[in-house]
């Protein structure tokens, strides 16, 4: 998922650790950030073996039975 945002990627981020999804941003491991680049997005990344629960959790087709 691509963010130009970095209050609504982190956000996302949270969301995401909220359910015990384990991600990053791209700006967390970048050491010059976007220094060299114009490209000011921000890229959120999850483990494959997440991917798709956190599509699921994102799009909102998962169901809470208590609410």
């Amino acid at each position: 998922m691509v963010f130009h945002s970095v209050p609504q990627a982190k956000i996302i981020k949270g969301l995401l650790e909220a359910n015990n999804i384990r991600c990053f941003l791209s700006t967390e491991t970048a050491v010059f950030g976007n220094f060299f680049s114009n490209d000011n997005s921000i890229k959120l990344y999850v483990m494959e073996k997440d991917y798709s629960t956190a599509k699921e959790l994102l799009t909102g087709s998962w169901q809470n039975e208590s609410i």
